[in-house]
C-alpha cells in the first residue's frame, strides 16, 4: 500500500510541473489563464502536452500581420508618389 501512494504522490509531482512548464510555453505562444492550459495539461497529461505544441503562435501572428499591414502602407506611399509626378 505505501509502494502505491508513493507512485501516485510522483504521479502527481511529475504531472504539477509537467503541466507548468507547458502553461509556461503557452503563455510564451500569447495563451492567457482563460485558456485553462495548466488544468487540460494537468488532466491530460501526454495529450494535453500535445495540444499545447500545436496551439499556433499568437504573438507571432500579430507580428506578422504588423509587418505585412507596413510593407502594404509603404508600397502604397510609392504608387502615390508615382502617379504624382509628372509625365515627361
Amino acid at each position: 500500500m505505501e509502494i502505491a501512494m508513493l507512485i501516485l504522490v510522483a504521479w502527481v509531482v511529475v504531472m504539477y510541473f509537467g503541466a507548468e512548464y507547458m502553461r509556461k510555453a503557452a503563455e510564451a505562444k500569447g495563451y492567457g489563464p482563460e485558456y485553462n492550459i495548466f488544468v487540460i495539461c494537468f488532466l491530460l497529461g501526454f495529450f494535453g502536452y500535445m495540444y499545447v505544441l500545436t496551439l499556433p503562435d499568437l504573438i507571432l501572428r500579430e507580428q506578422m500581420k504588423t509587418i505585412a499591414d507596413r510593407l502594404n502602407n509603404q508600397k502604397q506611399d510609392e504608387w502615390s508618389i508615382n502617379e504624382e509626378l509628372p509625365e515627361l
